[in-house]
């Protein structure tokens, strides 16, 4: 049976609920700050005044932005990969689910086929 690493489902019969584990909080939370902390780091020489608009830029402007460019770039990769992830893992719920759905029935209509055969 495969066991999923995201989405943790199944609270209850006939309740299903999604939550995420916490090492994938974790992993969502550090993403999104990093995320945020390259859109910072981009932002900063404009923001903190040490590039005034229309210079030439300084060599800590240059890597302020390729370092802050990067990082949101990675992040943005990371944060999609991980809805990716989280998309197939819920998928293969929903099969697993349906398969055992559809066990139940045929078992519960085999089992009244041989009651009413006898």
């Amino acid at each position: 049976m495969e066991q999923s690493y995201y989405p943790e489902v199944a609270v209850g019969p006939g309740e299903e609920g999604a939550t995420m584990n916490s090492q994938a909080r974790i992993g969502f939370t550090a993403t999104v700050l990093s995320f945020l902390g390259g859109v910072w780091l981009f932002l900063a020489p404009l923001v903190v005044k040490y590039q005034e608009v229309g210079e030439d830029w300084v060599a800590a402007t240059r890597n302020d932005l390729w370092t802050g460019g990067v990082l949101m770039a990675i992040s943005v990769l990371a944060l999609f990969l991980f809805v990716a992830f989280a998309l197939r893992d819920a998928a293969a719920d929903a099969r697993r689910r349906r398969r055992a759905r559809e066990d139940s029935q045929s078992r519960e209509q085999i089992g009244s086929y041989s009651v009413l055969q006898w």
